[in-house]
């Protein structure tokens, strides 16, 4: 079974330039956002300073 991916629409006066994604979403959920990414890469440089053991 394939699943179609709807996108809206999004109407755009032709005296204003086009947003980008990051623009349209409101300032309160972008400060959200970088705050979820900057723990993910601080998780994922953590982990790989982190000394392996068990396999050698």
């Amino acid at each position: 079974m394939q699943l179609e991916l709807a996108f809206p629409e999004i109407a755009v006066k032709p005296d204003e330039p086009s947003k980008g994604p990051w623009e349209q979403i409101d300032p309160g959920a972008q400060g959200a956002a970088l705050a979820l990414l900057s723990r993910l890469i601080a998780q994922m440089l953590v982990a790989r300073a982190a000394p392996e053991g068990g396999d050698e």
